[in-house]
């Protein structure tokens, strides 16, 4: 069991691949969230600045 267990893992990760704004990357949708997540939180805060002037 423990040897496939690692093959399990990949195959549910391949499942899970999800392509962000049109990289040629593919990346797990777990691993975008923390640091796609503050650059999108940046970009608004500077769109938001933007805005205010």
């Amino acid at each position: 069991m423990c040897l496939n267990e690692g093959r399990r893992k990949k195959e549910e990760a391949k499942r899970k691949e999800v392509r962000t704004k049109g990289e040629g990357t593919n990346k797990q949708a777990g691993s975008i969230s923390k640091n796609e997540g503050r650059k999108q939180k940046a970009t608004e805060r500077k769109q938001v600045r933007r805005e205010k002037k």
